[in-house]
């Protein structure tokens, strides 16, 4: 706490994966251990709602989730331009 203060930056990391979790576990119930089913799912994806917000899965199987790069410049988190 005496690096980071009372507010994480990248906190969000939890809520991504416990619904990534999910979306695995809803992959595998529903294709089975099939890969080819599983990476359908998966890219079919399509507005979900989470813990994280919502995702979508592109064509190339990358989330449109407004992530965005960032760094820490000298104690703060800036964009990347």
């Amino acid at each position: 706490r005496e690096i980071a203060g009372d507010e994480m930056p990248y906190g969000t990391y939890a809520s991504t994966s416990y619904d990534a979790i999910f979306i695995l576990q809803e992959a595998f119930s529903i294709a089975g251990n099939d890969p080819v089913k599983i990476k359908d799912y998966l890219y079919a994806i399509d507005g979900r709602e989470g813990l994280g917000g919502s995702l979508t899965i592109d064509e190339n199987g990358d989330p449109k989730a407004g992530h965005a790069v960032e760094l820490v410049k000298d104690g703060k988190v800036v964009a990347v331009e």
